[in-house]
């Protein structure tokens, strides 16, 4: 099992001001204008987004008012607006394949444009390494793992055997998991590293990354 960072598999690109509460960035345009999208940790809690529906242009929202709509298999809630505007563009790209937001999501994966005569550093946003190390202290709060892939499905199996675990992961895996898609499994001692690699060489199923955190294994299979 390799040994990682928190932050690793969690891009932050300095040149952003984030709002960290609420896992929004923006990027500057010009003075006024700025792009608004999903920051990576929050793809790791809820999963791929399988619907996001902006508010339409012209729609004047205050700081803390919703700007889009985000859905996934297990989520449903507001992008936040982390400054006071205007919506001033809308990203149709990602309302015909919601999938672009993971697939680029500091890029193609905007959301809106807001229009604001806001300062993001008066209204506490943060950039660069305070936004580095506000997210650690996050990811730490809330148990996030950011993995090599955005999962599709989570479960948590803890049981008193091993192969107790392992088998409520079968039976999810099987039952739910489509072709294609990731299953996020956590879990914790007795199951170990070697158990959960062997029952995907067993299975025929791949898997694409583990890490441990403190006392729980975080484990990302792809149904194959």
């Amino acid at each position: 099992m390799r040994e990682s960072s928190k932050l690793e598999d969690c891009p932050l690109p300095s040149e952003l001001f984030y709002d960290v509460d609420n896992d929004v960035w923006l990027r500057p345009l010009d003075g006024s204008t700025y792009r608004v999208g999903v920051a990576v940790p929050l793809l790791f809690k809820v999963g791929k987004l399988s619907n996001v529906k902006p508010r339409p242009v012209g729609t004047v929202v205050k700081r803390g008012q919703s700007l889009a709509l985000l859905e996934s298999q297990r989520f449903t809630g507001p992008l936040w607006a982390p400054l006071q505007g205007e919506i001033a563009g809308i990203n149709e790209s990602v309302v015909a394949e919601p999938g672009k937001v993971a697939e680029d999501p500091y890029g193609d994966g905007w959301v809106v444009e807001l229009k604001t005569h806001s300062d993001p550093i008066l209204a506490g946003l943060l950039t660069g390494e305070d936004a580095v190390k506000r997210y650690e202290e996050k990811i730490d709060r809330e148990g996030i793992v950011c993995l090599k892939s955005y999962p599709d499905h989570r479960i948590t199996a803890l049981a008193e055997t091993c192969e107790m675990i392992l088998t409520k992961v079968g039976d999810y895996f099987f039952k739910f998991v489509k072709p294609g898609e990731t299953l996020h499994v956590v879990t914790q001692d007795p199951a170990t590293e070697v158990d959960m690699l062997k029952w995907a060489r067993d299975m025929g199923q791949e898997l694409v990354d583990m890490k441990r955190r403190g006392k729980l294994i975080h484990v990302l299979y792809r149904r194959v």
